[in-house]
């Protein structure tokens, strides 16, 4: 059996004729189109070279995403790309959909579809700048959809804005809006500055999950590098070396 491309034709089979990409089948427990899925599924679909199908579900978003009306990326639509909101203000949504869009543009090196995706890029970098406080990335959710332990000042939401301004930061440059992209990429740099200062507890040697719960064990401590933001073997030494 050939599971990598078992695995591609499940993730191809859950995508829409709209372009949104369901999390499960129609049939299963989760048959919506959650972004935070969706954006991870389509940089599996990039790596295959099925970008046509991401450049599918960032058309779906434009389309529907609708920020300008509802001033935020929503955890999840319905399959006609209506929100089918349970909970409100996860603010890891936004970073990881121009962190998908900079994904795309990757393997695609298409600049019509960033051009085409510029309007909903300037749109969600002023959103993750209005969570901004503190110099640090305020949410009331993130990954787990879970308030007691997400609200407030969380690393996957922190580390997943942080990796979308530095992406859309590289996109202005491409598209010559060098303003934004220098605007932009001293955001990112700050942000990122601030996530090593702040979520970083020298003690463990390790990155907290949550600013409230600083000795709180959750795998989303290994956000930053995930997003790229932190390379492990470097920080594996620092912390061996580290009286």
């Amino acid at each position: 059996m050939d599971l990598r491309k078992k695995s591609i034709n499940i993730l191809k089979s859950l995508q829409l004729k709209n372009g949104g990409i369901l999390s499960t089948p129609r049939n299963g427990a989760y048959p919506y189109v959650y972004v935070r899925d969706a954006v991870i599924i389509t940089k599996a679909l990039n790596s295959a070279g099925l970008y046509k199908n991401s450049e599918r579900f960032y058309y779906f978003m434009k389309k529907f995403s609708k920020l300008a009306n509802y001033k935020e990326v929503f955890q999840r639509y319905n399959i006609n790309g209506l929100p089918s909101v349970t909970r409100r203000n996860e603010n890891d949504n936004e970073g990881l959909l121009l962190h998908g869009i900079y994904d795309t543009y990757i393997h695609n090196n298409d600049e019509g579809f960033i051009q085409d995706m510029w309007p909903i890029i300037e749109e969600i970098v002023a959103l993750i700048n209005s969570y901004s406080r503190k110099q640090i990335i305020r949410t009331e959710r993130s990954i787990h959809e879970f308030y007691r332990l997400e609200n407030g000042y969380e690393i996957w939401a922190n580390c997943s804005s942080c990796r979308g301004l530095y992406d859309a930061s590289e996109i202005a440059k491409i598209l010559n809006h060098s303003k934004k992209a220098d605007e932009w990429g001293r955001k990112a740099q700050q942000l990122h500055k601030n996530i090593k200062k702040r979520f970083f507890n020298k003690r463990l040697g390790v990155f907290v999950k949550n600013l409230r719960y600083p000795e709180a064990p959750d795998i989303s401590q290994l956000s930053p590098f995930y997003f790229g933001l932190e390379d492990s073997k470097k920080k594996i030494k620092e912390n061996n070396e580290s009286p």
